[in-house]
């Protein structure tokens, strides 16, 4: 078992009042027989009420709206938890029993729309790269392989991708950041009907060794028959253990960005997003700095921010390392 202690802070900061908020987070730790949730706070500036629900994926979701004119909003999501073993000792079934359960999910309408319906535009170029993988072995040997060749073959680089950045695309510049390896991931063994979801969370910096420590990190789970979801972490090349911290999974990144939302204003936003990971507890985790209300802009001006909302997943994105 390894303890951890996660701060998690998102600043928005703006030219001029905005109002009228509606936001959603998932900054909600699972909670489970493998991570054990010790404590957890959410902290909001001006303190609204947030209501809690389970999304289709059964992660938790927070909603909340601020009325009145804000320059700023400070999200802090501060927790306490244990992380037990992921790794399972044996796989249970063998090749063919687990094809047979996999084949048997695609008549499953939930796997088949979520987890196994594919884009088919570069199967021609994949399928030749990797034509020296045996498509036939078990999925879970399967899987590790895919994550191999993900590893050796794509380079760790920030700066050239995007939220808009395409699988195609990918293919074709083979780098990124941990996001692009999973999403390369997750398209491959989809291509090769392997049930896979995208996984939001932390990873430990404890291993200097590992890429994308110390902030927030993606990784794949496959759903491997009779051993339930397995994680595999392409960015580094490992299956999901101790070091990596579980907040959501999705299709993609779209069901799990941990902070989005509307609001009304003509001004335009900044996000900065920090997170500190530690094994012990810290001074920082003991207080919390009151952030007090703004006060009201005689300039109000409507107007729609979707497309701001689009920047802020795609800085999140790219914070996602």
């Amino acid at each position: 078992m390894t303890k951890y202690f996660i701060e998690h802070v998102t600043n928005f900061q703006y030219d001029d009042y905005v109002y009228d908020r509606a936001n959603q987070i998932k900054l909600y730790p699972v909670n489970n027989s493998k991570q054990n949730l010790i404590n957890h706070e959410i902290r909001i500036s001006q303190n609204p009420f947030v209501s809690k629900h389970l999304d289709f994926f059964n992660n938790t979701v927070g909603t909340f709206t601020i009325n009145k004119p804000h320059k700023t909003l400070r999200i802090e999501s501060i927790f306490e938890i244990d992380i037990l073993s992921n790794l399972s000792k044996e796989i249970v079934l063998d090749s063919k029993q687990c094809w047979e359960e996999i084949n048997n999910l695609k008549q499953n309408i939930f796997y088949y729309e979520n987890f196994l319906i594919k884009d088919h535009s570069i199967v021609k170029n994949v399928l030749k790269e990797l034509k020296e993988i045996d498509i036939y072995s078990h999925p879970f040997d399967l899987a590790l392989k895919i994550c191999d060749y993900i590893y050796t073959n794509f380079k760790y680089e920030k700066g050239l991708t995007d939220v808009n950045t395409e699988i195609k695309k990918l293919w074709e510049i083979k780098s990124g950041v941990c996001q692009d390896f999973t999403n390369t991931m997750l398209f491959v063994c989809r291509l090769f009907n392997i049930p896979c979801r995208y996984v939001s969370g932390y990873l430990s910096p404890k291993n200097k060794k590992f890429r994308g420590t110390g902030a927030s990190h993606a990784w794949v789970e496959v759903c491997i028959p009779g051993n339930d979801w397995i994680g595999f972490d392409p960015t580094n090349n490992c299956l999901v253990d101790t070091n990596h911290i579980k907040l959501s999974v999705g299709r993609d990144y779209s069901d799990c960005s941990p902070v989005k939302g509307v609001y009304k204003g003509k001004s335009e936003n900044k996000m900065t997003v920090n997170v500190s990971i530690s094994n012990s507890k810290e001074e920082k985790f003991k207080s919390f700095k009151d952030l007090s209300p703004e006060q009201k802009s005689p300039k109000l001006e409507e107007t729609n921010s979707f497309m701001s909302n689009l920047e802020v997943i795609q800085q999140q994105q790219q914070q996602q390392q």
